[in-house]
């Protein structure tokens, strides 16, 4: 997580923090993300992993939203470049050619750029 995500890197390997504190006296730590979409995280988690044969090679648009949430959040966008680059690439089917600000997928494209 650490080398993914400067966000993790700052929370797990710094000593201001108490999950640092907690991961230095120990040799694990549980985080606590409520805010976090758990599917979305899951998907990312095995990205960062390299748990290849669990990624999904297609995603949902909705989904894709999600996942774009937390790459920005946590910076982790160099981690999820190829991966992303097949997600949008099997969704463009689907992408509408105009943008209309009346349509849900819109802005959920908007969110992913």
């Amino acid at each position: 997580m650490t080398m993914a995500s400067p966000v993790f890197k700052a929370m797990l390997e710094a000593s201001n923090f108490k999950e640092g504190k907690e991961l230095s006296m120990t040799v694990k730590v549980e985080i606590s993300l409520p805010n976090d979409d758990a599917m979305a995280m899951i998907v990312l988690l095995d990205v960062i992993h390299d748990r290849n044969k669990r990624v999904p090679h297609k995603v949902s648009l909705n989904l894709l939203t999600r996942i774009s949430l937390l790459v920005h959040r946590y910076q982790i966008a160099e981690a999820c470049d190829i991966v992303s680059n097949i997600w949008i690439n099997n969704l463009q089917d689907n992408m509408p050619e105009v943008y209309d600000s009346s349509v849900q997928d819109s802005h959920y494209l908007l969110a992913i750029a």
